[in-house]
């Protein structure tokens, strides 16, 4: 199977993912077989999971219907397509984490494109939406069914590399048991916003869904802002409450209640927008439902300050990116295809082993 043909059997998933949200829009046209299924997967989710809200398992398929495309395929693979026409397929495990919907999915599609075998052990929070989308590429690409192979049984053996994704407590046991083959172990991170105080409404409702997208649970989720001193919280709260909805999630609440509680008894002091939390704190992950927040006095110092921090922080966001690598508010959970989690080149990993 060349290249080509890997990537047209992608650009089809992304077509039938572009005519569900279109159908869905307009409601013109009978319902397709394909539209079906992705309904009732898409209505089914929470209760798997109660974080796979509908408007998150929609928000991270609608990423992908925009991703796969021809042109920005062929775009993130031009300069690795030499290297690519000459590789010896091995068989690559991926440990998938199951924090967000569809978390493992560019795992996959980057090992299916770089020629080599999948060989998928997906999270048990997670583990029917990669699954439904792998069968619509093989409906147009019957070729890509022996390329990913999803495992369930336990262990995984019978692999010459491994893509493992966890939380820092899974690190231990990666090493343990995936150590001596090639590996990409990542671990959790968050990203971070610098705030200048001169952000537009507009744009504080961008951060807002920087922070809340996914309940926060995305190693791209904004956990920290850095605030310039003397920095008005109101405009900032009023921009939140776009997100106030999140009350209504019990499992959500549950959480926020528990970090108020604890607050209140260890007498830590915090600003209560009614639904999420903010707390100075000089830490980088915050719990659910609370966002943290550290005072700056010179924007100037936060770059070597983050480079120190670099194995805690996924991305940078902010309208001034003069002194910072950052990108723009908004766009931390919708990364290029380039883009890579823990900013490991996984193309170049898969064609190096």
């Amino acid at each position: 199977m060349q290249l080509e043909e890997r990537i047209e059997g992608l650009n089809k998933l992304g077509e039938v993912l572009r005519s569900y949200f279109e159908f869905k829009k307009s409601g013109i046209g009978t319902v397709s077989f394909w539209t079906s299924i992705l309904d009732q997967t898409i209505k089914n989710e929470c209760n798997y999971n109660p974080f796979f809200t509908e408007q998150n398992v929609l928000f991270a398929l609608k990423y992908w219907a925009n991703e796969l495309t021809i042109d920005k395929l062929n775009n993130w693979l031009e300069p690795y397509k030499k290297d690519l026409s000459s590789i010896n397929s091995k068989k690559i495990a991926i440990i998938s984490a199951g924090n967000i919907p569809l978390v493992s999915f560019h795992d996959i599609v980057s090992v299916f494109l770089s020629g080599h075998y999948a060989l998928v052990k997906l999270s048990s929070k997670d583990a029917r939406l990669p699954v439904v989308l792998w069968n619509i590429v093989c409906s147009f690409l019957p070729a890509a069914k022996s390329r990913v192979e999803f495992i369930k049984e336990k262990p995984i053996h019978g692999f010459d590399a491994v893509i493992a994704t966890g939380n820092n407590l899974s690190q231990q046991y990666f090493g343990y048991y995936f150590g001596k083959y090639p590996h990409v172990f990542r671990h959790h991170r968050n990203a971070v916003a610098v705030l200048t105080g001169d952000e537009t409404q507009e744009e504080l409702e961008l951060l807002a869904n920087d922070i809340f997208t996914y309940f926060g649970l995305g190693c791209r989720s904004v956990s920290k802002l850095y605030l310039p001193k003397e920095f008005d919280f109101s405009n900032l709260m009023n921009a939140l409450k776009k997100w106030d909805h999140l009350f209504y999630n019990h499992h959500y609440l549950n959480n926020y209640e528990y970090q108020k509680s604890l607050f209140l008894i260890n007498k830590e002091p915090f600003i209560d927008g009614g639904f999420v939390m903010l707390k100075e704190s000089n830490q980088i992950s915050s719990p659910l439902g609370v966002i943290f927040y550290e005072y700056y006095s010179d924007i100037c110092i936060l770059a070597p300050k983050f480079e120190t921090m670099a194995q805690q922080i996924q991305c940078i966001v902010s309208k001034n990116n003069k002194y910072l690598k950052s990108i723009e508010l908004g766009k931390a959970q919708r990364p290029e295809l380039w883009e890579y989690a823990d900013n490991i080149d996984i193309v170049k990993f898969l064609i190096q082993i």
